[in-house]
């Protein structure tokens, strides 16, 4: 879906990475974890201002929130609800890429699933 994900032109900023996965699951490709493969990210820049890095949290937010709402299977309530909360729960239980991130960035991302998840285009 060009819709969604790094570069679509609306509030849809991520999303594409689940889609990938979804896709591969879904057609039965067997998706096995490797720890010898490492991705290595330059981190978040620093010299954004934060209502930036809020907005860009938002939207990444938004965009796996209307991931969800597209392909989330009917009766999966509870699970959809767990991996929109799961920003603010991986803050508070401590996980290493929300702590990094901070709470304002999880509680915006958080925000941004919601709205995915509610709001129809």
């Amino acid at each position: 879906d060009e819709r969604i994900g790094t570069g679509s032109a609306g509030p849809w900023q991520s999303g594409e990475g689940s889609q990938l996965i979804l896709e591969c699951l879904l057609h039965g490709v067997l998706i096995e974890g490797n720890e010898k493969i490492v991705c290595i990210n330059p981190g978040s820049r620093r010299d954004l201002s934060i209502r930036y890095v809020i907005r860009k949290a938002f939207y990444y937010g938004a965009g796996t929130g209307r991931y969800y709402r597209k392909n989330m299977v009917p009766g999966n309530l509870n699970l959809v609800l767990g991996l929109s909360f799961s920003p603010c729960i991986g803050y508070v239980i401590g996980k290493k890429y929300w702590r990094s991130q901070g709470l304002i960035f999880s509680v915006a991302a958080t925000t941004g699933r919601f709205f995915g998840l509610i709001y129809s285009q």
